[in-house]
C-alpha cells in the first residue's frame, strides 16, 4: 500500500467582467446543476496551450446528504511522454493514439452555503491560474448551450479564503526549513533600510548592477528533522516584508515552516495566505485515487473532523 498526503485549497470563484471593475461572487449551482442533468450534451473540453482541461463528466455529483457538489477536472497531456519499465530490462514506449492523452486529475467540492470551491491540490494536475481559465471557457460553453451568450461573457477567477492564523504560525514556528522572497521594482524603495541583513544586501547589490527584481531562495536542505534555519533572521525577513506589503509594494513571500520537530512542514504565503487542509491517504499501489474514495475520505477527515472541522472553519472566515 502505499501513503500520499493530499492537500486541499479554499477559494472564492467570481467574475469580472471588461465593463465594470468590480469583483461579483459566482454561485456555480446552475452551471453544475445543468452538467449533472445534461451529461456530455457540451463540450466542456478546453484548450490551455498545448493542453487540455476537460470535465470528468462520470465523477460529476451531488451529495443531497450535504448539500455539496463535487466534480473533477483533468489536464490532459500529449507531450513528454515518460516509457514503461521494468528493472534490468529496456524500457517500452507509452504509444498514445491521435485522440488519447496522459491526464492528471483534481476533485472539485463546491458549497453552495458557503459560495466556496475547495480545490484539490495535484502536482502534476492543473494549476489554480489554469483552473480558473478552465472554468471560465466550462461557463461560456454552458452559457452558449442555454441560450445566455452575451457579448462579454466575462473571466472566472478563484479568489484564496485568507488563513490570517497560518501568519501567526509561522512567526511562532519552531522550525524554518526554507523561505523563498520575490520583490518587483526595486528601485522604487532602493532608499529603505531595512531588519534583515538579507535584504539589504539584496536590494543594494540589484541597484548598483541597475537590476529591476530580485527573488532569494534559502533552504536548508538535508538535515536532521530539527534543523533549523536561524528563526531570528527569518522573522526579520518577516518583517521587512509586511512592512513593504503595507506600502503596496509588489513582493511575495512562502516560508516552509514545522510548529515544532512533531509536526508536518506546512508552506505558509505570508502576503496571501490560504485556507487549506490535508489528510493522508492509503491506496493500492499503481492505481489512480478515485474521486469518491477522495471525497469521502476528505469529508471524514477534513470537513467534519473535529479536530480540523472545515466546515465549521469556513463559516467563521468567509
Amino acid at each position: 500500500m502505499a501513503r500520499q498526503a493530499i492537500i486541499f485549497k479554499y477559494f472564492v470563484p467570481k467574475l469580472s467582467f471588461a465593463n465594470d471593475e468590480q469583483l461579483l461572487c459566482w454561485d456555480m449551482t446552475e452551471f453544475l446543476e445543468y452538467t449533472l442533468a445534461h451529461r456530455r450534451e457540451i463540450r466542456l473540453a478546453i484548450p490551455l496551450g498545448d493542453e487540455i482541461a476537460d470535465f470528468e463528466w462520470g465523477d460529476a455529483a451531488y451529495d443531497d446528504q450535504n448539500h455539496l457538489y463535487r466534480f473533477r477536472l483533468s489536464k490532459l497531456r500529449s507531450k513528454n511522454i515518460p516509457s514503461k519499465k521494468r528493472v534490468n530490462t529496456p524500457k517500452d514506449d507509452i504509444v498514445l493514439a491521435n485522440d488519447e492523452f496522459l491526464g492528471e486529475f483534481n476533485l472539485f467540492i463546491f458549497n453552495p452555503a458557503t459560495g466556496t470551491l475547495i480545490m484539490q491540490s495535484n502536482f502534476y494536475g492543473l494549476t489554480t491560474k489554469q483552473t480558473a481559465l478552465a472554468l471560465s471557457g466550462m461557463r461560456n460553453e454552458w452559457l452558449r448551450a442555454t441560450g445566455d451568450e452575451e457579448e462579454d461573457m466575462g473571466l472566472v477567477s478563484l479568489d484564496p479564503v485568507p488563513d490570517e492564523s497560518a501568519i501567526q504560525r509561522a512567526r511562532n514556528s519552531e522550525i524554518y526549513k526554507s523561505f523563498k522572497v520575490r520583490c518587483s521594482n526595486v528601485r522604487t524603495f532602493a532608499d529603505h533600510t531595512f531588519n534583515s541583513d538579507i535584504l539589504n544586501t539584496a536590494v543594494r547589490e540589484t541597484d548598483v548592477l541597475r537590476g529591476n527584481n530580485i527573488e532569494i531562495s534559502v533552504t536548508m536542505g538535508q538535515g536532521p528533522r530539527n534543523s533549523t534555519l536561524n528563526n531570528a533572521d527569518v522573522r526579520s525577513v518577516m518583517d521587512d516584508i509586511e512592512y513593504l506589503q503595507g506600502q503596496n509594494f509588489d513582493v511575495s513571500m512562502h516560508v516552509a515552516t514545522k510548529q515544532d520537530e512533531e509536526h508536518k512542514v506546512e508552506v505558509i504565503d505570508l502576503v496571501c495566505p490560504v485556507y487549506r487542509t490535508s489528510l493522508v491517504l492509503e491506496f493500492e499501489d499503481r492505481t489512480t485515487i478515485g474521486a469518491e474514495y477522495l471525497y469521502q475520505n476528505y469529508l471524514e477527515l477534513n470537513y467534519f473532523d473535529e479536530n480540523v472541522h472545515a466546515q465549521h472553519t469556513l463559516n467563521t472566515l468567509i
